[in-house]
């Protein structure tokens, strides 16, 4: 059987420390807490880059800049098809958190080495976010 899902969109934000921002929210199928970028269903003739704008403002209430499209992944080869566009961007503006009834996310701020780290520990092992936090912290190794 194959299962078939709207594209996704993730992106991981970074402000000028060097620190990330995820999202840790319960994630039902696996009965337990996540840590991951920001991602949701892109929306019928939304573009990629516009719903990884939205899912970081409403999940994380963080406006973006510079934002670079860095392709498309298959999370799941065997029996998903589902283009997951993958997006970083640095922080533009961190608005004031609102609390939302529907979904209940814990915004992290956490530094790019500590996160590479929990990847490397598997504290962190969605594949996407995984991607995403390696990424950044091997182009700020070469950047230095």
């Amino acid at each position: 059987n194959v299962v078939y899902f709207k594209s996704w969109a993730h992106i991981l934000a970074l402000d000028e420390g060097n620190n990330l921002f995820l999202n840790k929210e319960y994630r039902l199928a696996m009965d337990e807490y996540s840590i991951e970028c920001p991602w949701w269903a892109i929306e019928e003739g939304e573009e990629p880059l516009d719903g990884a704008k939205r899912e970081l403002k409403e999940e994380l209430w963080i406006v973006a800049k510079n934002r670079k499209y860095l392709g498309v992944m298959h999370p799941v080869k065997g029996f998903i098809v589902v283009n997951a566009h993958i997006f970083m961007a640095d922080v533009e503006n961190i608005l004031e958190k609102k609390l939302d009834d529907v979904e209940h996310i814990e915004r992290i701020k956490v530094p790019l080495k500590t996160a590479y780290e929990w990847v490397e520990s598997q504290k962190i092992n969605d594949p996407i976010s995984c991607y995403l936090i390696q990424k950044a912290y091997i182009q700020r190794l070469l950047q230095h």
